[in-house]
């Protein structure tokens, strides 16, 4: 399906746009002179009048609001909640009838030729009755309906986030690009009153043709109206987006977007295809059809056993009782050309599926992949008009230093010159905006890929404060910087010096290396971390959590020697100061039988005066002998009893997903005290992580939970990211953490394991 943004247009099959580096107004209006740099930290972000209005937001709150209270996302919620109920109400139904009847008969039979029999019987009947054959078919082929139905509608659901989503993108970019050309405007008209001294000067002293004044002045009413309708651009879009997240956003600076490079590989474009909402809905069409197909073999034949007790009571006689087993079989008289044509019908709805099935895809493909070339066309508009604004800088400058040998005339030239630098400013954004809007566009096709914001950026310190630019906030300064990586390297590197070219790259590559918020790392050699409390320093930015693990021996010598003490604080120190939570982790699959808990309980004891944050208790199932895993579920939550119970310090589980698939055992550790559960989910398919999530039952109000990713090098590249490198993996859980983003109670993902993660290529 092609998303609701895209619009047709003559010869050529639509029209998209999209998102790369943003031009900041600090840097035009650094070019633009001195008494520009004044206008543009003065230029508002928005109408003044509305300045007081509606809350603050940023990207991530907009997804997350988009998610949630997007109008066309609440109707299709609604669909998928009737869908769901529809499904649990043919899943109810398994075949199974109780019958009952009663009856009180009043009756004359005849005995002998001349005698009769009269008497009044009360009688009662209850039983069972099972069908089957044909009706077995028909509930087999409801309940595959119905769930393909449920499926359907979560698909499509996905569907409208991901489109609501892009399009936010779209008017955000507007919004941003908009505030920009307002300051590079504010910052051009900063001279009107002087240039419109100067003319009347020149044409009240006989020097300039009136005529030749007001066309001159002509330009700064032009640039005026730019104001005003820039204006217009950002309000319809803040109440845009206001209407597709539900909420009344006040006007504000917005920091740029930057999508990681790693979402345009050809291996991403081709999985984010293939997991697509709009191909998975045409697949469970496909596959639901399929099977049903399979439910023909007794067509309209239907058959049904009863099981049956009654009771008699004859009025003036004694009770009486039956049992009674009935088969019972109905065939119909056409019961083969029913039989054939249910077989054609579902037959040819599966043909139009799988039909459907390849049209979607081949349209996807095709729309991925013009979309990709408008992407590339654009950038190099970007680049051409990252030239023409640098030849009519240079322009203006020639222009100035002609202007005193040249009197009058000079004059004119100068401020023709200005104002061809001023329209090629407003033509460098309007391309970079171009640029933008089809990145935006492309985030539709890269599903698992988010775009993050560039609060950092690391030219803004060796272009615009080189240039004495005044910034005024993160939007212009990431735009700037975006502004110079697409007019190239070599522009770069003219603005800044080598120290500072050095620092901005060393700043690039922390950048690409951020984690989604929220991310955790399983660190299982805790005691080197205690030696080296400056190993916090080499996490990524976004981690928020930090798992350290420790062995019995050392647990013990944590609490007893003072100099590990000082060690595990020095090290908890210095994670809060980057924002981090030191937790510890413990495991043993032995922990979670009677005879194994006394030793758990007894280390629990002599952790809680340490500067953790919680308690990670990996507990496995399959990590325990087959003839102990059976009541391993029971045996957990009573062990996790005990824990919270012993322990002041929040417990948290990580344990495979398939042992959360029961609603009650999820309910049970939210009732033990358990704050947090951490299902390992080791796949490298972005969308089959996030389909395992949501097929989990809701998490019980309270209980936490995170998701456990594998960057493991010793398995398979099915399930760990080992072998992508550690910047596509972490490009990876973005995407992963950005479609989680609106589970009830989700936290973030935790990396097993930080070891792995530093031998991992880059």
């Amino acid at each position: 399906m092609k998303p609701f943004f895209l619009h047709s247009l003559s010869g050529r099959p639509y029209r998209v746009r999209a998102l790369s580096g943003l031009i900041g107004a600090g840097l035009l209006a650094g070019a633009l002179g001195t008494s520009a740099q004044t206008a543009v930290s003065a230029a508002p972000a928005a109408p003044a009048s509305a300045a007081d209005a509606g809350q603050p937001w940023s990207w991530s709150d907009l997804q997350a609001w988009s998610a949630e209270q997007g109008p066309a996302v609440r109707l299709a919620r609604l669909k998928e909640h009737v869908a769901s109920s529809n499904l649990k109400l043919v899943e109810s139904d398994n075949g199974a009838r109780l019958v009952a009847a009663t009856s009180l008969t009043r009756a004359k039979e005849p005995v002998t030729d001349t005698l009769n029999r009269n008497y009044s019987r009360l009688a009662g009947q209850a039983g069972l009755r099972w069908s089957f054959l044909g009706a077995e078919e028909a509930r087999r082929r409801s309940v595959l309906e119905a769930r393909t139905e449920q499926l359907s509608s979560t698909a499509q659901t996905q569907l409208l986030q991901a489109q609501a989503v892009t399009e936010l993108g779209r008017l955000y970019v507007r919004y941003l690009r908009s505030q920009q050309r307002e300051q590079v405007a504010q910052a051009y008209l900063s001279t009107r009153s002087q240039i419109e001294s100067k003319l009347q000067e020149r044409v009240a002293g006989g020097h300039m043709l009136r005529s030749e004044g007001l066309d001159l002045q002509g330009y700064y009413e032009a640039a005026q109206n730019r104001v005003a309708r820039e204006r217009e651009v950002q309000r319809a879009a803040l109440q845009q987006m206001g209407f597709l997240t539900g909420r009344h956003l006040r006007p504000q600076p917005v920091p740029a977007l930057a999508m990681p490079q790693t979402c345009m590989s050809p291996a991403v474009l081709q999985d984010a295809l293939n997991t697509h909402p709009a191909l998975e809905s045409a697949r469970y069409a496909m596959e639901g059809t399929r099977e049903q197909a399979q439910h023909t073999r007794y067509g309209g034949v239907i058959g049904g056993v009863q099981l049956s007790q009654s009771l008699s009571k004859d009025f003036g006689g004694s009770p009486g009782h039956a049992t009674a087993v009935a088969v019972d079989v109905s065939i119909p008289l056409q019961w083969r050309s029913q039989k054939d044509a249910m077989a054609a019908k579902l037959q040819g709805q599966y043909d139009e599926a799988a039909e459907q099935y390849a049209q979607t895809q081949s349209k996807l493909q095709l729309e991925q992949q013009t979309v990709l070339e408008q992407y590339k066309l654009n950038q190099n508009e970007l680049r051409s008009s990252a030239q023409r604004y640098a030849a009519a800088t240079e322009g203006l400058r020639v222009a100035q230093l002609r202007a005193p040998s040249l009197d009058g005339d000079g004059l004119v030239q100068a401020i023709k010159a200005g104002n061809g630098r001023y329209e090629a400013a407003v033509r460098y954004i309007s391309a970079a905006e171009e640029v933008d809007l089809a990145a935006m566009d492309m985030l539709y096709y890269t599903r698992g890929c988010s775009l993050q914001t560039r609060n950092d950026d690391p030219l803004q310190a060796a272009v615009l404060q080189r240039t004495g630019a005044a910034v005024p906030a993160a939007p212009a300064a990431a735009g700037a910087a975006a502004a110079m990586a697409a007019a190239g390297p070599a522009a770069a590197a003219q603005k800044a010096g080598p120290g500072d070219e050095a620092g901005a790259a060393k700043s690039a590559a922390a950048a690409a290396q951020a984690a989604p918020a929220g991310t955790g790392w399983y660190a299982w050699k805790g005691w080197q971390w205690v030696q080296q409390p400056a190993r916090v320093d080499q996490l990524p930015q976004g981690t928020q959590r930090l798992l350290v693990s420790f062995t019995e021996e050392q647990l013990q010598r944590l609490a007893a020697d003072g100099h590990a003490r000082q060690g595990l604080e020095q090290l908890a120190q210095r994670a809060r100061q980057r924002g981090i939570g030191l937790e510890l982790l413990l495991g043993e699959p032995t922990w979670v039988l009677p005879q194994g808990r006394g030793n758990m309980l007894a280390l629990l004891q002599k952790v809680q005066s340490m500067p953790f944050g919680m308690v990670h208790l990996d507990l496995e199932r399959s990590q325990l002998p087959e003839a102990q895993q059976k009541d391993w579920d029971r045996h957990a939550l009573d062990s996790l009893k005990e824990a919270v119970g012993q322990s002041r310090l929040p417990i948290s589980l990580t344990t495979h997903h398939r042992e959360l698939r029961d609603p009650g055992f999820l309910q049970a550790l939210q009732k033990a005290g358990v704050k947090e559960v951490v299902p390992m989910i080791y796949s490298a398919n972005a969308q089959s992580t996030v389909n395992v999530i949501k097929q989990l039952p809701p998490m019980p109000q309270g209980l936490d939970l995170a998701v456990a990713q594998s960057i493991e090098k010793e398995l398979p590249s099915e399930e760990s990211l080992f072998r992508v490198g550690r910047r596509q993996a972490l490009a990876h859980w973005q995407g992963v953490a950005q479609s989680l983003r609106t589970v009830p109670g989700f936290k973030g993902i935790v990396v097993q394991s930080w070891e792995d993660y530093m031998e991992a290529q880059p």
